[in-house]
């Protein structure tokens, strides 16, 4: 057995206020990357705050879209190049904390722009250093190093070839207290697509797992109240340990079918990442080689099979999306192709399995 484990990102949890020394260290000005819901659920003016505690010269960009697209993250590094941002701290769900990082890469590299992010050439300096503020309870990006943008050239989302790791990061859940309740349920899918799938793809390894399986536990005890849009103190606290307990499975495992179907579903139809990667769950699990593991998930989640699971994500969304046999062709394909590169499926997987988790949807 040959396997590694490697977190470098130091966590934090509970109120910001009494870790605002923590902000200290890493330069006197600094780039806050956000959108627009962090001034709303108090995030931002907390980051403030501890940065004037601080004396930290700040500069917020505010303006990341859901899915960033490289250009967006170009506006957003080339704001922190002009203020003379030594660091960067993004505030936010997984698209402002994507955007952060890469900008952070950007920053201290001032001779690449982000037509270069997909170039797997390295960059000359190390990236500038990001502190992780999460406003949601899914993506799990304040402790992975990837950072997913939107390529209007491919057509497609896709992590940038490049490892960025934050230094800090401070969960709170009091900031996720504002979400509209889909989203919550959006993200909280997300977040155990990224359990599920960690624990299954063939580089899976014993810690990975012993994460994995204590975050699939925390996700059995909130099934009904997922349902209900029970979000009190209690739940949000539960959803967002288990999504970074996910974050760190996928920083070693990275994720396998369910996210590389979902992208075609995000972008060309507009479905929520977390919803996309959803819907497609119990069907990947299906075809899964691993069924000793499947069944552990089904068990520790409390179902008694893939249906079962499967009627209970569709509760959730209480949507479905309807695609052509021309858009399953064509987004079977590039799945495929996507995963043959990626290897993280254990096994061999076929064309015509990607096909039928598709038109299960």
């Amino acid at each position: 057995m040959n396997f590694q484990f490697f977190s470098p990102t130091k966590i934090f949890f509970g109120p910001l206020g009494q870790y605002a020394n923590e902000f200290d260290g890493f330069g006197k000005r600094a780039l806050i990357v956000t959108g627009r819901s962090s001034a709303a659920n108090g995030s931002l003016g907390d980051t403030i705050d501890a940065l004037n505690q601080n004396s930290i010269a700040y500069e917020v960009f505010d303006k990341i879209e859901e899915n960033p697209s490289t250009q967006n993250v170009q506006d957003a590094a080339n704001a922190g190049i002009d203020f003379g941002a030594a660091f960067v701290v993004g505030v936010g769900g997984g698209s402002p904390l994507d955007a952060a990082k890469a900008a952070a890469l950007l920053i201290n590299n001032k001779d690449r722009d982000a037509s270069t992010f997909y170039d797997p050439s390295p960059f000359t300096n190390k990236t500038a250093s990001v502190l992780a503020i999460p406003t949601t309870a899914g993506t799990g990006s304040e402790v992975t190093p990837f950072a997913i943008l939107t390529r209007h050239d491919a057509q497609t989302k896709g992590s940038i070839p490049h490892l960025v790791y934050p230094d800090k990061a401070f969960l709170c859940p009091k900031y996720t207290a504002t979400l509209p309740k889909q989203l919550a349920v959006n993200t909280a899918l997300d977040a155990l697509c990224h359990l599920t799938e960690g624990y299954l793809t063939s580089k899976a390894n014993p810690y990975t797992d012993m994460l994995a399986e204590g975050g699939l536990v925390a996700f059995g005890g909130l099934k009904g109240d997922l349902v209900s849009h029970n979000f009190n103190e209690d739940v949000r606290t539960r959803l967002l340990l288990a999504s970074t307990l996910a974050g760190l499975v996928i920083t070693h495992t990275k994720t396998s079918l369910p996210h590389q179907m979902g992208y075609a579903l995000t972008y060309h139809h507009n479905v929520h990442h977390g919803a996309a990667c959803g819907l497609l769950l119990a069907d990947y699990l299906k075809i899964q080689p691993e069924t000793k593991k499947t069944q552990k998930i089904l068990g520790l989640l409390g179902f008694a099979g893939f249906d079962e699971l499967k009627k209970w994500i569709r509760g959730l969304l209480n949507s479905t999306i309807t695609l052509t046999d021309a858009e399953i062709e064509r987004y079977s394909k590039e799945s495929y192709e996507k995963i043959q590169k990626a290897g993280t499926h254990p096994g061999d997987v076929g064309l015509e399995d990607i096909k039928k988790i598709f038109y299960g949807i």
